[in-house]
């Protein structure tokens, strides 16, 4: 169930060809929680990069809703 006193978040997705990192931040900018991995956009086959965001993200979804997502 979402956290609902919970201010609105954003995602900041920093995927490049060799890395992960995704930025769980309120709406002030501050960080709330980070990920980060070796799946680099190269290293994954075409038409399953949804899949795999989905998959990085479902535990901040879980827990604060539906979120916003920033790709940098």
């Amino acid at each position: 169930m979402p956290n609902a006193a919970f201010e609105p978040v954003t995602v900041v997705l920093d995927w490049g060809t060799t890395g992960f990192r995704a930025f769980l931040v309120k709406s002030d900018g501050s960080l709330v929680d980070q990920k980060e991995g070796e799946r680099g956009i190269l290293s994954i086959a075409k038409g399953e990069h949804g899949r795999v965001v989905s998959e990085a993200l479902a535990s901040w979804r879980a827990e604060y809703g539906a979120l916003d997502i920033v790709a940098a």
